[in-house]
């Protein structure tokens, strides 16, 4: 685990470097806004409104389900990375701090931050050092990262032609290249071998878990991340043409382009992708059922 800078390296950055982690996030949110700015006149919000009265009950309730069972899942990473450190933690105290952990990454941003954070409060008192509870931190990054990538790599596979809507690629390119990931995926679980490896990229130490782990982390994350993408996709209306599986893919596109942005929770930028990503989904369903998930899942 890195350790956080101390005061006198940090007041040695640049304050146009610090300028630029605020500034930044700010303009992508700006220009999110900007687009999605045409669905919130008038005419737009008398449709979402509409789309949003169409909504019924027991969808709202399968989405509330699907989340729950999802952050459920979450909790299972810090499971694993607190059983590599050997120290055993009262089940109570994994869930609610993990609960806490993901809850806050996921609204806030940051997420290996602001959950790390939540993490050294909850289990530092449990016997736990910063270097296993970075590891517990890693082994959450991990698991999404290899949850995600699995997940992308079927999508791209299995339905290519909703893929091919937002990328400049026609359908069988978007198949080879949901191949050659599958296949280096693949290569990863073969690469780590049975005691996982160390690797330095860009004079940084780059941890890989043994493949057990990786491949137990993945399964773990492939549940999850179908969990939390079902829980938007039941609030769609049942003419999307794109099933499940397909969209599966989408939304983690979404989610990711959110991640980059460093906006808080993607608040913009993951509906502005996702109605890129669903032209053939009228534009007030789709914020629709964004609204209904930001309050069930996130709020």
């Amino acid at each position: 685990m890195t350790h956080a800078p101390d005061s006198s390296t940090a007041s040695h950055t640049p304050a146009w470097k610090r300028v630029l982690t605020i500034v930044i996030p700010l303009l992508i949110l700006a220009l999110a806004l900007h687009g999605l700015a045409n669905e919130f006149d008038e005419h737009g919000y008398r449709a979402i409104r509409d789309a949003f009265h169409k909504l019924t009950g027991a969808q709202i309730a399968l989405t509330v389900l699907l989340g729950l069972a999802s952050y459920a899942c979450l909790i299972g990473f810090d499971a694993i990375g607190l059983r590599r450190s050997g120290i055993r933690v009262h089940p109570a105290r994994v869930g609610i701090t993990a609960f806490l952990a993901h809850t806050l990454g996921q609204t806030v941003g940051f997420a290996a931050l602001t959950g790390g954070a939540v993490r050294l409060r909850g289990y530092r008192s449990a016997g736990l050092d910063l270097a296993q509870i970075g590891q517990v931190v890693l082994m959450s990054t991990l698991g999404f990262v290899f949850g995600a990538w699995l997940l992308i790599s079927v999508a791209l596979c299995m339905e290519p032609a909703a893929a091919a809507l937002a990328l400049p690629l026609n359908p069988d390119a978007v198949r080879i290249v949901g191949i050659v990931a599958l296949l280096a995926y693949l290569g990863t679980v073969l690469l780590v071998g049975r005691d996982g490896r160390q690797f330095s990229v860009l004079g940084h130490a780059l941890w890989l878990p043994d493949r057990r782990t990786m491949i137990g982390v993945t399964v773990l994350s492939v549940i999850e991340l179908v969990l939390a993408s079902a829980a938007f996709y039941v609030l769609l209306p049942d003419s999307t043409p794109t099933g499940l599986p397909g969209f599966v893919g989408l939304y983690l596109v979404a989610v990711l382009a959110g991640l980059v942005s460093t906006v808080p929770a993607g608040l913009g930028v993951f509906e502005w992708s996702l109605l890129k990503l669903l032209p053939q989904v009228a534009p007030a369903a789709v914020l629709a059922a964004a609204l209904i998930y930001r309050v069930t899942y996130y709020v």
